[in-house]
């Protein structure tokens, strides 16, 4: 097989096809480094029996949880417990089998879904419960960086992160990852890895960062959102990517929406709600046993002893993102000043 062969989050992954967007590296065929083997020949894996028969645990959705069209399982078998993650979207449904040692990924696809839709699945939830999996702490975040330090945005689906990040743009940050912010701790500092360069915005933010929606390659053949292509060698270019990873400075949530009349406003998030806020914003959480949950709470714990957390409201209204961002790029620079 010939592997196509990519970094991303931290992760040195190799692919049975390409996929866009990612940045490549380069590979021998003596590195053992590439550690995620992925699969999107549409096959299933041979050392687990079919979908009809195999004796599936379902995981997820638990009582009286919404899955959002998400359905989890896991099948122990003699060589360890699969994961296997299921999505039905508009266009039919996608799959996605874990390995036991979340080293390889298999996908399988049906109705009108595309390989470039499975691609941009598994770069979201498919590739975060690979890291999950591995004991990787995620938070539900864009992330933006000045100069050598990073913030994450956070907050509830919707809220804008994305749409938050690119309009940072304009005020010089660049982007270091769209959804996931994969961290890791080294020396008392809490790190975040670059994601990919793209970022995923609708048309009405397309416009109003003076992007042609039209002009953008689609995320999903089913969908309306947009990718904004990054560049990570050209220092003048506004839609600029940092490809290496940077300490975390800081952490903003997105929060309620305050009436229109209202100006922007940013305020500290008192210790105590910090660990359950952080918690409740990790990412793909629903994939987690007991053991992996006590040890994002306890990476967690170290965070926000270290890591400040601020909560901004503002309206729910895109012309009230320029002063949201002006907010936020301004205490940022602070931060980094100090």
């Amino acid at each position: 097989m010939g592997w196509h062969c990519y970094q991303i989050y931290g992760l040195p992954l190799r692919s049975s096809r390409p996929i866009a967007g990612l940045i490549a590296a380069e590979h021998r065929a003596d590195d053992a480094e590439f550690d995620l083997a992925v699969d999107l020949d549409g096959g299933w894996p041979q050392a687990v029996p079919t979908a009809a028969e195999a004796d599936w645990t379902l995981t997820f959705p638990h009582a009286g949880e919404d899955p959002n069209g998400l359905l989890v399982w896991r099948l122990v078998t003699a060589s360890g417990a699969f994961t296997r993650l299921q999505f039905a979207v508009s266009a039919g449904r996608i799959d996605f089998v874990i390995d036991p040692a979340a080293r390889r990924i298999w996908a399988q696809w049906s109705g009108a879904v595309t390989v470039d839709d499975v691609a941009a699945v598994l770069l979201g939830p498919g590739l975060g419960c690979v890291l999950r999996l591995r004991g990787v702490t995620c938070l539900h975040a864009s992330v933006v960086a000045r100069g050598d330090r990073a913030a994450a945005l956070i907050g509830p689906n919707g809220r804008g992160k994305s749409t938050t990040a690119a309009a940072l743009t304009r005020h010089g940050l660049v982007v270091l990852s769209d959804d996931i912010a994969a961290l890791s701790e080294t020396g008392g500092r809490f790190w975040v890895q670059p994601g990919y360069p793209r970022l995923r915005i609708t048309p009405r933010v397309a416009q109003l960062v003076h992007e042609t929606p039209d002009a953008l390659v689609p995320v999903l053949s089913f969908d309306d959102k947009r990718y904004i292509e990054l560049d990570a060698d050209d220092a003048d270019l506004r839609w600029r990517f940092s490809p290496r990873p940077l300490p975390l400075e800081v952490i903003y949530c997105l929060g309620k929406r305050n009436p229109p009349e209202e100006k922007p406003g940013m305020h500290f998030v008192p210790f105590a709600e910090r660990l359950p806020m952080l918690a409740w914003h990790s990412y793909v959480n629903y994939i987690l046993d007991r053991p992996l949950r006590v040890r994002e709470f306890e990476l967690l714990g170290r965070l926000v002893e270290n890591v400040p957390v601020r909560r901004v409201s503002f309206a729910n209204d895109l012309e009230a993102l320029p002063e949201v961002c002006a907010l936020i790029a301004a205490d940022f620079e602070q931060l980094v000043a100090a």
